[in-house]
């Protein structure tokens, strides 16, 4: 376990690295239109955001293979006690009932007889624990197995942290930071960028609950797209839940539209930027 922590207390300072500095005056929650996409302030909130979530996955991850890797010893090491126990009762159960057997099958008059009560009691006992053994071996084996799911779950989820570093990594140091100012030197965040960002943000389950509202109907369908899927033609994504709902939503800048249908019933080229928890976005249908 405390191996497990300090790999991941360095591997938390390693991400650190490449986060920037956090003002404790900076308010994280609020909700940025377009000029955030191109904006320092958007930028600096984007990798602050994602820093974090990738270091809580990472941390969460590591606890959980911990956790689940001494629970599966301590359940593997009951399940060799009980399977040893299952064997000894086996044994005892196999000779008692030869030695009855051959009581009852004796050649001489005084070797025949019928068991005792103490001999069918203790008969009875051994085949009621040799049951419980069997059920034991049974909800032992489950646990062994369902450890065997959560580490390989946790095992992946570090995988596709370390990816995600890697991604995050390559975003942070692509913008030289004012550690003071919070503004970077002429880096201005591109299609590129919030491209990345949406797709790091989605993997890493950077998403924040949102009342997605349409005014002045609701029942609307919230259609989004990042800058880049737009440039590249690619088909626009949609919320599953029509407006007016509380849905999570990926950190980072899209183009946010309504459609009824087909038809297209508020700004299509409206673009806002998702980079903390907001209360409610509102999407004006137009006449």
């Amino acid at each position: 376990m405390k191996t497990a922590v300090a790999i991941t207390i360095a591997w938390s300072v390693a991400v650190a690295l490449f986060a920037p500095a956090v003002s404790a005056g900076q308010n994280s929650a609020a909700t940025h239109a377009a000029p955030a996409s191109q904006s320092a302030a958007g930028r600096y909130q984007a990798l602050t955001t994602l820093s974090r979530q990738i270091i809580q996955l990472r941390a969460s991850s590591s606890a959980a293979l911990s956790e689940s890797s001494n629970a599966q010893i301590d359940a593997q090491t009951k399940l060799i006690a009980t399977s040893a126990e299952l064997a000894e009762v086996l044994n005892r159960r196999g000779e008692l009932e030869t030695r009855l057997e051959a009581l009852k099958r004796g050649s001489g008059a005084a070797l025949r007889r019928l068991p005792t009560h103490e001999e069918r009691t203790a008969a009875a006992a051994l085949l009621q624990r040799e049951i419980a053994l069997r059920e034991e071996i049974r909800i032992q084996q489950a646990v062994v197995a369902r450890h065997d799911s959560v580490r390989l779950h946790a095992s992946a989820q570090l995988r596709l942290t370390d990816a995600a570093f890697a991604r995050y990594r390559a975003l942070a140091s692509g913008g030289t930071f004012n550690m003071n100012l919070r503004e970077s030197n002429g880096d201005t965040p591109t299609a590129e960028f919030w491209g990345e960002v949406a797709e790091l943000a989605d993997a890493v389950n950077a998403r924040f609950r949102i009342r997605w509202t349409s005014y002045p109907t609701d029942r609307a369908t919230v259609f989004y797209q990042t800058v880049r899927e737009r440039e590249r033609g690619d088909r626009p994504r949609s919320l599953p839940a029509t407006t007016n709902s509380v849905q999570e939503f990926a950190m980072g800048c899209y183009y946010i539209w309504l459609q009824r249908g087909a038809r297209i019933t508020s700004d299509y080229n409206r673009e806002i930027c998702v980079l903390g928890n907001i209360p409610e976005v509102v999407l004006v249908e137009q006449e």
